[in-house]
């Protein structure tokens, strides 16, 4: 299976690249081929709104993302991870989300077609520190679900959020993971 990881973090070391880190080593030890895009490590610009991908079937901005949506198209998992700052996703992980309209065929009389292939499976993984997070937070999974689920059409979806970890000493102390890692292990064989 290829895997694509989404790393929304703009912290090499922190909470959300380690959660990340754990759940890749669980991949990789399956034997999946795992390809990760530190979007803060990338040059690309926000979604133009220019509609053009209507017109030519992809994005027409010429940077680092063409790659990593050429990458979204040719995986069967993608992982895609973000801190939560002020009540949300990180901009540059927004930024992503908004470039992935691309990947959405107008339908005559309205509404969206997904231009990925049939049977793609997608989690996402929020990490915040307030303990209460997964509660105050819930709504933001919900919105993935209607973006991932809904709009782009993969039906093997997960959302998660990883509470409380500004009082960890490491990741591998979060309870909530733990149980969520286990969940992802079962949709990776």
């Amino acid at each position: 299976m290829k895997i694509l990881a989404i790393d929304g973090s703009t912290r090499q070391s922190g909470y959300t690249a380690k959660a990340l880190d754990l759940i890749l080593d669980e991949a990789e030890g399956m034997g999946h081929d795992v390809e990760r895009a530190r979007l803060s490590d990338l040059s690309f610009e926000d979604c133009r709104g220019c509609r053009d991908c209507h017109r030519t079937g992809g994005c027409v901005v010429d940077d680092d993302m063409g790659g990593v949506l050429k990458s979204v198209k040719e995986s069967d998992h993608i992982i895609m991870a973000s801190p939560i700052y002020m009540g949300s996703e990180t901009g540059v992980f927004k930024c992503f989300l908004d470039r992935l309209y691309s990947l959405l065929s107008p339908m005559e009389g309205g509404g969206f077609e997904s231009r990925l292939p049939p049977g793609k499976a997608a989690t996402v993984m929020l990490v915040c520190g307030s303990p209460e997070g997964h509660i105050v937070y819930h709504y933001l999974t919900n919105r993935y679900t209607s973006i991932i689920k809904g709009l782009l059409g993969m039906e093997d979806f997960n959302a998660f959020i990883v509470p409380g970890t500004s009082k960890l000493d490491s990741v591998d102390d979060s309870v909530t993971l733990q149980q969520n890692l286990e969940t992802v292990k079962e949709r990776l064989c």
